[in-house]
């Protein structure tokens, strides 16, 4: 990787996230016209720092406001059966309080859960934390004024939490209550299920993203407040580091700040390696709830985000199921004969992007007269793709949705931040480029990953029952 790579542009003009100058009004002897004032458009930067750091500067001057996004290497693939779920009761317990020299003294309870909001905001802004299959992300948010102390106080969150028993006891109980939650749940609890039949090992062990995410109570019980912050100094505190700022802010002042930490003191975890269900024998979940309509889920493994491949599938996934016009709303929602009722209550496609491996989910809710009719009817959308080419109004309807989507989810200045740093965080190109990789897709590429990738699926039907 280059030491420091400059990008002519943003984003591509049609992204509602570029700001290009605004240009002045012609003169008119009619009417007088105000134009806003220019806003400058800054390249992204991004530069590895000779301690690991890996720093993404993302500038506008919309307004004098900052947000930064800490994105810390700890995934999924850092933990087992045995300890499933630690990263999030970390965080949990993190967020009770404020990092160790910014605690309001002698605070407790109530008290000790605000101090983390008052340390932010004596700081300037806001602060908090997020995990996903691939990361832990702390993010700060606030005046541009105070960009130098809100990534200072970031900093210190990360490698110098609290972590009391209090906090620990406290975080232990909101987990194992969100377990409970969770079993009622039941589009998340399926597919927590489909990913246990999606990703595991050569063993058939349970690995990465077919784990808990929340963890379980055994795993939990496993967890002591000594294990736990033993794994916040052996495997958070020493990860790998990329930060990304967007918004209006002073790069020097940051890279300076984020140069002077230590080298990361650990390597990656082994990268997982995931066996497929049998395409000849798909994976079958059949559960049964107390509720009115019947579900059904078929999940597809995919390659990871980085790979060369993820835009066809992410443009795949849009024609299937994104919009009211793609395939499986088409034709399980609408195109009935007269009279007839819809196939379907709902039905969508989901794909979910990840650094080792992703996941494409179609699924459907209908009565439960009508399952075999539906997961039949999902499976033959998937086999069209696979055996024609799909027509070029369709992909262009497609790709304007994934851009369009990309936008959208990229407005707020706070989420900008975080998928600035995400993205080379797991190894792949600047963020920025998602919408040109988009367009550039083909309707050859969209069957070649379809052929491809959508062989092996596991599928799960939810039923009613008692």
């Amino acid at each position: 990787m280059k030491k420091l790579l400059l990008l002519g542009a943003l984003v591509p003009a049609a992204s509602a996230c570029a700001a290009s100058p605004a240009k002045k009004a012609p003169a008119k002897t009619t009417a007088t016209r105000t134009t806003a004032p220019a806003v400058a458009v800054v390249p992204t930067t991004l530069q590895k720092l000779p301690n690991g750091v890996t720093f993404v500067a993302r500038p506008d001057k919309w307004a004098p406001r900052v947000a930064i996004s800490l994105v810390i290497g700890v995934s999924a693939a850092d933990e087992t059966t045995e300890t499933a779920g630690w990263r999030r009761l970390l965080v949990n317990a993190m967020l009770r309080g404020a990092p160790q020299g910014f605690a309001t003294e002698g605070a407790s309870g109530i008290e000790a859960a605000e101090s983390l909001a008052r340390a932010a905001e004596k700081a300037g802004g806001s602060l908090g934390a997020t995990v996903g299959d691939d990361f832990v992300e702390i993010f700060v948010t606030g005046d541009s004024r105070s960009a130098p102390q809100l990534l200072d106080l970031a900093l210190a969150f990360w490698k110098n939490p609290r972590l009391s028993d209090d906090d620990i006891k406290a975080a232990r109980e909101r987990t194992l209550s969100q377990l409970d939650a969770d079993d009622l749940d039941t589009a998340s609890k399926t597919q927590a299920a489909l990913r246990g039949q999606l990703f595991r090992d050569a063993r058939g062990e349970l690995s990465a993203y077919g784990l808990p995410e929340l963890g379980t109570e055994a795993s939990l019980a496993n967890l002591s407040d000594q294990r736990l912050r033993e794994l916040h100094a052996t495997r958070l505190a020493g990860a790998r580091l990329t930060v990304a700022a967007t918004g209006d802010f002073d790069a020097n002042a940051l890279r300076e700040r984020l140069a002077a930490l230590p080298s990361s003191t650990r390597g990656e975890a082994a990268a997982p390696s995931f066996v497929p269900p049998r395409s000849s024998s798909p994976a079958l979940v059949v559960r049964e709830l107390p509720i009115p309509a019947a579900w059904i889920f078929v999940s597809y493994p995919l390659v990871g985000n980085t790979h060369p491949d993820a835009p066809a599938l992410r443009v795949l996934a849009s024609a299937l199921g994104d919009s009211r016009q793609a395939r499986l709303p088409a034709r399980l929602l609408k195109n009935q004969p007269m009279g007839a009722s819809p196939a379907a209550i709902s039905v969508a496609a989901q794909f979910i992007p990840r650094r080792y491996a992703g996941e494409l989910t179609v699924f459907a809710q209908t009565s439960p007269q009508s399952v075999e009719r539906v997961k039949n009817a999902l499976l033959d959308e998937i086999r069209k793709l696979r055996d024609t080419p799909i027509p070029a109004a369709e992909l262009q309807a497609a790709k304007t949705y994934a851009r369009g989507s990309w936008s959208v989810e990229r407005q707020n200045l706070r989420e900008r931040a975080f998928q600035t740093a995400l993205a080379p965080a797991l190894g792949g190109p600047l963020d920025a480029t998602w919408p040109t990789r988009i367009q550039a897709v083909t309707s050859a590429d969209v069957q070649r990953v379809a052929k491809k990738y959508l062989g092996a699926y596991a599928v799960a039907l939810v039923m009613p029952g008692e």
